[in-house]
Formats: structure tokens, sequence, C-alpha cells
């Protein structure tokens, strides 16, 4: 099986089931990741994500435009869907959704530069 690519989020379990329906429909098998928390911490987790195969994902993208589901401009980032897989394996911030893990990071470096430069300016 090919890579999944996440190329919608919802915070509807209603909006998520028409866009599934929509694209099998189509013959593109899709996937949903946080199904079952998104109804209780939509917000934390990010949103319920549907996933389709990377091979499919560029026809389901057209299709979902052409829907009026997304914009013309959305491009699938393969920079944040591999953020996303790196950060929510890491202890503690991991069940949190991808923005609230992007931005415990920051400041966590931010911390850690700023100890760092407390610690040369000791020397």
């Amino acid at each position: 099986m090919d890579k999944l690519v996440t190329i919608i989020r919802f915070n509807s379990p209603t909006e998520l089931a028409i866009v599934k329906g929509r694209l099998e429909s189509e013959g593109i098998a899709c996937f949903v990741e946080d199904e079952f928390m998104v109804q209780h911490y939509a917000q934390a987790v990010g949103g319920t994500k549907l996933q389709v195969q990377q091979r499919d994902a560029l026809r389901a993208v057209n299709i979902l435009i052409n829907a009026g589901y997304l914009s013309d401009e959305y491009q699938p980032s393969e920079l944040w869907e591999n953020l996303d897989r790196w950060t929510k394996g890491l202890p503690w911030i991991g069940r949190i959704g991808p923005l609230y893990r992007l931005m415990m990071l920051v400041v966590v470096a931010g911390g850690i530069l700023m100890l760092w430069i407390w610690g040369l300016s000791l020397l």
C-alpha cells in the first residue's frame, strides 16, 4: 500500500462523511485518522484527517476543488506531513493537534537557546 497523505481535516463528522462518500464514489479509497477522538477533542487533535493513498492524492484534491471543498491554491505540504508524523511520536505532546505541537517545539527550542546564551554570558 502507498504512503497515506492527509488531504483535508474536519471538525464535523457529517462533513467528513459527505466528502469521504464523494471520493469513494469516484473509486478513491479513503482512510480516516482520529475519527473517534474528534467527537470530544476536535481542536486538540487537529480535527479528523481524511487520508488517501499518495498515488490518489492529486486526483482526490482535484475532485474536492471542483466540488468546492478546497480552494484552487491548496497544495498538500510534504513538510507539514513530515512534521506531523515526527512530532506525533513525542511523549506528552504527541496527542495534541499538530499546530499546538509545533508551537510547543518552538517554545522549548527558544527556551533551550536562551539558556545556552545565558550560560555563555557567564563565561
